[in-house]
């Protein structure tokens, strides 16, 4: 989803990301990853696919056992679901919560 959404975003031209001032200090052949600007434009621009895709040739997703997309899936879910530490809730805000369970039930009963 996330490359459908990066694609259906389209490709801004403007004078900021045409970069004609970059190009012509940097100049053909040079090293541009050291840019200011390639550092600002790069996370928005480039996008990373998640852990489920496979962009091996087609040897390598061979030896590695030719798993599907969802066997692949299936394998980061469950990694996900083992390593997952839920962040404890704020004793304050579990005291508030409380507070209203408390007066619902005493509205109620």
């Amino acid at each position: 989803m996330a490359y459908v959404k990066r694609m259906a975003r389209g490709i801004d031209i403007n004078p900021d990301t045409l970069a004609t001032n970059v190009i012509q200090a940097v100049k053909p052949g040079g090293n541009f990853l050291s840019e200011e600007h390639t550092v600002k434009h790069l996370r928005r621009e480039f996008w990373l696919p998640g852990a489920a895709w496979d962009r091996q040739a087609f040897g390598g997703w061979e030896s590695g056992g030719c798993l599907t997309m969802a066997e692949r899936l299936k394998t980061e879910m469950e990694r996900l679901l083992e390593s997952h530490q839920p962040a404890g809730i704020d004793p304050d805000l579990s005291q508030v919560l409380d507070e209203i369970v408390n007066r619902a039930h005493a509205a109620f009963d």
